[in-house]
């Protein structure tokens, strides 16, 4: 979520990072950023069709998921509140995807939760995003609408505070991961980290897929009682 003071203040950088993190690894990481929720701010959206515009795609890594891709393309297309915003140059070969992105108004996609299983959905991981546009007075209106997620972000200025307070306070109930001022891509390997979220972004959503305590997901938690020593496993001796 791009808060008002960020949209403003640093439309270009705002469109660089979001391009960038779209677009890397032809979309196909499950950390790209599915959608973007901005508000009504010409200079931001002119931006970010400008930035992706000028990038390129990147082959996809089999013919089923660029299919998925293609389709989920075509469904947007179709949808008769969606409009493209802008659309960059082909990846090489067969499976060469195309950085696309589609706008809709906030009310469209509240009306329309489809559209998140659109830009989401196993198989169908590319470029295709949903860019939901609306009143900045009610951020939380739109995280409210969206399901479980692996990461969300905000993106906001100083002047943004106390709006941002309640974007998070709506984004901690969907993703195990909150990002301030950065972008979902990049995901850091330590101990603090937590790669996952509430069903259905992880089955188990107390564990994280990264970092340092995703051993924790193969471990299998037994109590031994009334043992005695010579029968307890070497650890518990």
């Amino acid at each position: 979520m791009v808060l008002p003071g960020a949209a403003f203040s640093r439309p270009a950088a705002i469109a660089t990072g979001y391009t960038g993190s779209l677009t890397l690894g032809a979309g196909q990481f499950c950390t790209n950023p599915g959608l973007l929720f901005v508000p009504e701010d010409v200079g931001l959206l002119s931006a970010i069709g400008e930035a992706v515009g000028a990038s390129s795609g990147g082959a996809m890594l089999t013919g089923r998921i660029f299919a998925g891709f293609q389709d989920a393309v075509e469904e947007a297309e179709e949808h008769p509140g969606v409009t493209e915003l802008a659309a960059g140059q082909p990846g090489p070969g067969p499976w060469g995807a195309t950085p696309r992105v589609f706008q809709l108004t906030l009310k469209e996609f509240a009306d329309d939760i489809a559209m998140l299983s659109a830009s989401g959905s196993p198989g169908r991981a590319g470029h295709h995003l949903s860019v939901g546009r609306g009143p900045a007075a009610d951020p939380g209106r739109a995280g409210r609408k969206t399901s479980s997620a692996r990461c969300t972000s905000t993106t906001g200025s100083p002047e943004d505070l106390d709006l941002a307070r309640q974007v998070v306070a709506v984004l901690e109930h969907i993703a195990g991961r909150v990002v301030c001022n950065g972008w979902p891509t990049g995901v850091a390997v330590v101990a603090a980290q937590h790669h996952g979220g509430p069903w259905p972004a992880t089955t188990v959503p107390a564990y994280t897929s990264v970092g340092t305590a995703a051993i924790r997901r193969w471990l299998v938690p037994v109590a031994y009682q009334d043992f005695p020593p010579e029968l307890l496993p070497l650890g518990l001796r």
